[in-house]
C-alpha cells in the first residue's frame, strides 16, 4: 500500500513535469469580458497583430466570456487559435500560432517538483526505516501531501480540476502537519485522552478540501495556522522535560522546519492570507522546503 502511494505521487510528479515542459504558449491575457490586459513582447500574439486594449471577441468560435484560461494550455505547440477582436471601431480576425513557452518560463516550476520529488522518496525512506511508529507514518503522509499539492499545483493554470485537487490537498496537510508535531519525537501529554480534537482537525481538513468553490484566502489561512501550531509544538515539546537526544532531533527538525517553512510561510502564505497578495509566488518561494524532509531524514534514520 505504501509503495502504490509513492508510486502514484511520482507518477504525478513526473507527469505535471512533463505537461511544464511542453506546454504551450501564446503570448497574451485577457481578462472575462475579453479586453486585452498585455501582450508579450515577441510572443505570437504580438506577431499576429493583438495590441493591449484590443477587445476578444471569439477565439476558436467561442466567446471570451466563457473561455475558460486553463482550456488555453490544451493546444500543443504549433498548432492555431483563430481570434476575433475589435480594435476601435473595427472588428479584425486573426491566427495566432502558438509555440512553446520560453525556457526560462518552464524552468521557474521545476523546483516545486524537485522538492516534491525529493519529499516523496525521502518520507518513503523513513517509513521503511522504522514503519511501526506513528512518526514516520505521519511524516511518510505529510511528505507525500505536499508532493502531491506542489505537482498539482504546477498544473492549475492548466487542468481545470488541478486548482481543486490543490485545495484538498494542502486542507489535509494541515491537520497530518499537527498531528506529527504533536507526537514528535514523543506524544505530548495534552492529546492524551483528548483524540476529539484530532478529529476535529481532520474533519475540518476534509470538509474545506471538499468544499468547492472556496475563496483561496480560507485555504491559506488554514495552511498558515497548521505551520503556527506545529511550531508551536515544537517549541512545548523542547521546552518540557526531554533527553539529550530527543532535544538535538527537536533541534534539528526545529531548524529544518523554520528554514524551509519561513520563506513560503512569510512571503507567500502569510500576505496572501491577509492581503491578498504573494509577495513571493508559490513557485519560486518553495525551494527551501528541500530542507525539511532532509532534516527529518537525517533526525530519524540512527534513531
Amino acid at each position: 500500500m505504501w509503495l502504490l502511494a509513492t508510486l502514484a505521487v511520482l507518477a504525478l510528479t513526473v507527469g505535471a513535469g512533463m505537461v511544464v515542459l511542453g506546454s504551450a504558449y501564446d503570448g497574451v491575457s485577457w481578462d472575462p469580458t475579453g479586453r486585452v490586459l498585455g501582450v508579450n513582447a515577441g510572443g505570437p500574439a504580438e506577431r499576429a497583430g493583438l495590441r493591449a486594449d484590443d477587445v476578444v471577441l471569439s477565439v476558436d468560435g467561442c466567446s471570451p466570456t466563457r473561455w475558460k484560461p486553463c482550456e488555453r494550455w490544451l493546444y500543443r505547440p504549433g498548432e492555431v487559435l483563430y481570434i476575433v477582436f475589435q480594435r476601435g471601431e473595427r472588428v479584425y480576425t486573426t491566427a495566432v500560432t502558438v509555440t512553446l513557452s520560453p525556457a526560462a518560463r518552464r524552468m521557474e516550476y521545476l523546483p516545486g517538483l524537485l522538492v516534491a520529488l525529493v519529499s516523496c522518496l525521502l518520507s518513503l525512506i523513513v517509513l521503511l526505516n522504522r514503519p511501526e511508529t506513528t512518526e514516520t507514518r505521519l511524516f511518510y503522509a505529510m511528505g507525500h501531501l505536499g508532493a502531491a499539492a506542489l505537482a498539482v499545483n504546477t498544473l492549475s493554470g492548466r487542468l481545470l480540476l488541478a486548482s481543486r485537487a490543490y485545495n484538498a490537498f494542502f486542507s489535509l496537510l494541515s491537520p497530518v502537519l499537527v498531528h506529527f508535531h504533536a507526537v514528535f519525537p514523543k506524544q505530548q501529554r495534552w492529546l492524551t485522552g483528548r483524540r476529539w480534537l484530532l478529529v476535529m482537525l481532520y474533519g475540518t481538513g476534509l470538509a474545506l478540501g471538499a468544499v468547492w468553490p472556496l475563496h483561496p484566502v480560507v485555504h491559506n489561512l488554514w495552511m498558515l495556522l497548521g505551520f503556527v501550531a506545529a511550531i508551536g509544538l515544537m517549541v512545548t515539546a523542547y521546552v518540557t522535560p526531554a533527553s539529550l537526544y530527543d532535544r538535538q532531533r527537536i533541534r534539528l527538525v526545529v531548524f529544518g522546519t523554520l528554514l524551509g517553512f519561513g520563506p513560503i510561510a512569510l512571503l507567500t502564505v502569510a500576505p496572501a492570507a491577509f492581503f491578498r497578495v504573494q509577495w513571493v509566488p508559490l513557485k519560486f518561494s518553495v525551494a527551501p522546503l528541500l530542507v525539511i524532509p532532509v532534516s527529518y531524514a537525517i533526525a530519524t534514520m540512527d534513531n
